[in-house]
C-alpha cells in the first residue's frame, strides 16, 4: 500500500472500471522514498521561433499543508490496464509560474508513480479560453495557442513510455471534474498572490540608498 499510516478517502469512484480517484499526500511520498523537491523548476516551452523559458515552482513549496491535503492522485487497480498503465497510484503534483507580473493561468502537473517513485509525465494545462491565450500571447500561431491551453505533454520535459496514457487519464477523469479544476484555479490564485505581493517601499529605499 503506497499510502502509509492512514486510510484513503476516495472523492469518487469512476464509471471507468479499475480507476479510483483519491487525495494524495506529499508526506506519504517522502515516507515511501520519493524525493519531492521544495522548488521544482520546469521549462515552459512554446512551439514557434520564439522560445520562452518560464520558471514553474511546486505549489507544495509555498503551501505544504494545503498541498498535502488537496493534491490529487488517480489509483489504477490491478488487472484494469486502463490506457495500458501499470497498477499504481499516480499523483498529480501542481506547479505554477513564479515569474512576477505573469498571469498565464496555467499549471504543470508532475505525475509521480507509486510503483517507480519517479516522475512519469509532465502535463501542461491552461483552463482559460483560446481567446484569453491569444490576447496573452499576441504573436502566437493557432498551434501555439492550442499548446498553451492544452492539456498536453510538455515539450521541454522528459516523458516516460507511459506519459501518453497518463495524459489520457487526465483528460478522461480530472479535466472533467469541475470541482477539481476549481481547486487548481484556487491554488493558482493563492500561489500568485505570494509572487505578486507588493514590496516594502522602505526596503527598496535601503537597497537603492534613496
Amino acid at each position: 500500500m503506497f499510502f502509509k499510516g492512514e486510510s484513503v478517502d476516495f472523492d469518487f469512484f469512476s464509471e471507468k472500471e479499475g480507476v479510483a480517484v483519491a487525495l494524495w499526500s506529499v508526506r506519504d511520498l517522502r515516507v515511501e522514498g520519493v524525493t519531492v523537491a521544495k522548488c521544482l523548476r520546469l521549462p515552459c516551452s512554446y512551439r514557434h521561433w520564439y522560445t520562452a523559458v518560464v520558471p514553474f515552482e511546486l505549489f507544495y513549496s509555498r503551501f505544504p499543508e494545503i498541498a498535502e491535503a488537496e493534491t490529487r492522485s488517480i489509483s489504477v487497480l490491478e488487472n484494469s490496464r486502463i490506457n495500458r498503465l501499470p497498477a499504481a497510484d499516480y499523483g498529480f503534483m501542481e506547479a505554477f509560474c513564479d515569474e512576477p507580473g505573469c498571469d498565464c493561468r496555467r499549471v504543470f502537473f508532475s505525475v509521480i508513480s507509486s510503483q517507480t517513485k519517479q516522475i512519469e509525465a509532465v502535463i501542461a494545462y491552461g483552463w482559460e479560453t483560446k481567446n484569453f491565450y491569444r490576447n496573452w500571447f499576441k504573436y502566437g500561431t493557432d498551434e501555439d495557442i492550442a499548446s498553451l491551453q492544452g492539456p498536453e505533454l510538455n515539450l521541454g520535459s522528459p516523458q516516460s513510455k507511459h506519459a501518453e496514457g497518463i495524459l489520457r487519464l487526465f483528460e478522461e477523469i480530472l479535466q472533467n471534474d469541475k470541482s477539481y479544476i476549481e481547486r487548481v484555479k484556487r491554488h493558482y490564485k493563492m500561489f500568485r498572490a505570494t509572487v505578486d505581493k507588493p514590496r516594502n517601499p522602505l526596503l527598496r529605499r535601503r537597497r537603492t540608498g534613496g
